[in-house]
């Protein structure tokens, strides 16, 4: 059927059946046979159609069969994809596993660090601070020993500028005239005042700048040659100059002279209460006892009863500790005190 047609096929039926002639067929049966035909050609029709549909849907499914292969390939290149991206999970997963490997090994090393910089900054903050504290002490201890041994220079220093001035006395109230001969004035004065003739001086002149106008006269100071002809007029000016103007001291240097400064109240509240007094250089006596005040560089505040007096000999150690150098070689000298200044 597939070269031969149907139509073809149901005439050689009908030439096999009624022969060649259309005439010889009977009349009957040729209403039942042509309605066959007819029946057939509708078959035929129909078979053509279906055969025309059978080529489309061939070709249909030859379309849908190719489509199917390529839902094939590309079903096998999705299980390759998938393949290969499980790979890749497993990669990222190892990746990710890795990172945070790395992540706590970074975390370790630096809680490490920072537990290793902690110690090593307590570490050297305590080291700086032992370091610290042993330079301070040694600083301390430099400076003590060179305020010590300032002190001692200076003590030594004083003493000297003291030893320089043994030999010196200070009038004050001498009468001045611009042109006048120091010396010649105060050995005029020795004698009408003091009734000392022959002194001998190294040095005479008056202390400062000459000031026309004014109305105190400088101070004179005179070195004498020898240290008998300085006590004699020492000793005997508070007897002679009592009640006038002019006074005669020893020179000090400015330490000590502070010192004595200090002191001059204390010994007029002494006297004012008739009790013995003697100043020798910076240290006083007050019925014998020493003298000593918590801190002498400051003024000392006067009192009716002066309670700041030691014995030597009740207390000699502490005594001996408020003694300096200079003061134990002062008092190997016999010297009487001196006048104080008038204030």
């Amino acid at each position: 059927m597939a070269d031969t047609s149907i139509s073809q096929v149901l005439s050689e039926s009908h030439t096999v059946i009624y022969g060649g002639s259309e005439e010889s067929k009977p009349q009957a049966n040729e209403v039942s046979l042509g309605m066959i035909h007819e029946t057939l050609v509708r078959i035929e029709s129909r078979l053509s159609n279906i055969e025309t549909n059978s080529v489309s849907l061939e070709k249909r499914l030859h379309i849908i069969e190719n489509k199917m292969n390529n839902i094939d390939r590309l079903s096998e290149n999705l299980a390759s994809l998938e393949t290969k991206m499980s790979k890749v999970e497993r990669e990222m997963h190892q990746v990710k596993k890795t990172a945070e490997e790395a992540e706590n090994s970074a975390k370790t090393i630096s809680e490490m660090f920072d537990s290793a910089t902690t110690k090593t900054e307590r570490d050297l903050k305590k080291c700086l601070k032992e370091e610290s504290s042993k330079l301070d002490e040694k600083f301390k201890i430099s400076i003590q020993a060179i305020e010590k041994r300032n002190e001692e220079i200076q003590s030594s220093v004083t003493d000297l500028k003291s030893r320089s001035m043994r030999d010196n006395l200070i009038f004050s109230g001498i009468p001045e005239n611009r042109n006048e001969d120091c010396e010649v004035v105060l050995q005029d004065f020795l004698d009408r005042k003091l009734n000392i003739q022959d002194v001998s001086f190294e040095r005479v002149h008056r202390m400062g700048k000459y000031r026309e106008y004014s109305e105190k006269p400088r101070n004179i100071v005179a070195k004498f040659s020898f240290y008998k002809d300085r006590e004699k007029v020492r000793t005997r000016a508070p007897r002679k100059l009592k009640g006038s103007q002019i006074w005669v001291n020893e020179q000090f240097p400015p330490e000590i002279e502070d010192r004595r400064k200090n002191l001059y109240p204390v010994m007029r509240q002494a006297k004012a209460d008739n009790r013995r007094v003697k100043l020798v250089r910076d240290i006083l006596y007050i019925d014998g006892q020493i003298y000593a005040p918590e801190d002498t560089s400051k003024p000392h505040t006067v009192n009716e009863n002066p309670t700041h007096v030691r014995s030597s000999a009740q207390n000699p150690g502490h005594a001996q500790n408020k003694k300096t150098t200079e003061d134990r070689q002062l008092l190997k000298r016999a010297r009487i005190g001196s006048t104080p200044e008038r204030t």
